[in-house]
């Protein structure tokens, strides 16, 4: 069976990740510091290769040649996860003076009460801030997960000194925000991320693989299947086969893909022909295979700009 079919197959598991905020959240096991370490820097090959077995399908370890056959492809997909996360903004500062100053900011939150609130609901970042000592300065750091949204309204619009009425606009609505990992600086915080992007991608071929297994039992074709035989992802062999393909096409598991959007001040989208006055906002939109798409950003939090 051709990994080909069996990766468009998959694109039916997309409801996996309806509740990607809770499965982040639960995935992290930080310490007492806030801090995950990066599984490229803090473990071997070996036991990278061990978790993506232990997180799809430990039958495989029936195969002999399992390790040999996973290091390449738990090697690629690691080194594309570096890559993309070390290439990744400078984390965005969520500081009182920005918000009112740098539109990058105000673009994805309504207040620094917000912010503050959004922190406070994180149990790891609440816990992470009530540890920290009430003397300490300058800024923590965490993840920001959002969604992104677009919906077509009818509004009054100015066009030179005539105001439009019931002109279609698109608004861009930023929502679902959730902060996780929160680390004491700007390389932890990357060290974080690309442990949560590993993990969420074990996750993923799990689903992807249990669902094509899945789709092999419920086929009622005239074709006979043989679900035991040697072409069944029943049989390790061929799971472990169709693991290494998977694993080997690393941009069709994870992307992050920068982009812009520009925003007058009621949040309305302008497109590019548009001399109306408005901010342009960076994006990094993250993909996990077919299944989710999200924003997603480094933010460092000062300080002086939550209660504690």
């Amino acid at each position: 069976m051709a990994v080909e079919r069996r990766v468009a197959e998959a694109s039916s598991v997309r409801a996996f990740f309806q509740d990607q905020w809770q499965y982040l959240t639960e995935l992290l096991g930080v310490d007492a510091d806030g801090y995950v370490p990066g599984v490229s820097d803090s473990q071997s090959l070996g036991e990278a290769v061990d978790m993506v077995v232990q997180g799809t399908d430990s039958r495989v370890r029936a195969v002999s040649s399992y390790k040999k056959r996973l290091r390449s492809g738990t090697r690629v997909l690691l080194e594309h996860i570096d890559s993309m996360v070390n290439h990744m903004p400078e984390p965005l500062k969520l500081s009182r003076h920005n918000f009112v100053y740098d539109p990058q900011v105000s673009a994805f939150f309504s207040s620094m009460d917000e912010i503050e609130k959004l922190c406070f609901q994180n149990h790891d970042i609440n816990r992470f801030i009530a540890k920290a000592h009430t003397t300490d300065t300058g800024s923590f750091y965490a993840l920001l997960f959002v969604k992104y949204l677009e919906k077509d309204i009818y509004g009054n619009e100015l066009q030179g000194d005539i105001v439009q009425r019931d002109v279609k606009q698109t608004q861009v609505i930023f929502t679902g925000h959730r902060f996780i990992a929160p680390s004491r600086n700007g390389i932890e915080i990357r060290q974080a991320l690309k442990q949560v992007l590993f993990e969420n991608v074990i996750e993923h071929l799990k689903m992807v693989l249990t669902r094509l297994r899945h789709e092999e039992a419920q086929q009622t074709t005239s074709v006979v299947v043989d679900t035991s035989g040697v072409q069944s992802l029943n049989n390790p062999v061929e799971y472990l086969n169709t693991l290494v393909e998977l694993l080997e096409l690393p941009l069709d598991l994870v992307r992050l893909q920068e982009s812009t959007v520009r925003l007058n001040k009621m949040g309305m989208k302008l497109s590019a022909g548009d001399d109306t006055n408005g901010e342009e906002i960076r994006l990094n939109h993250l993909e996990i295979g077919e299944d989710y798409t999200g924003l997603l950003m480094l933010t460092e939090i000062p300080w002086d700009s939550i209660s504690r």
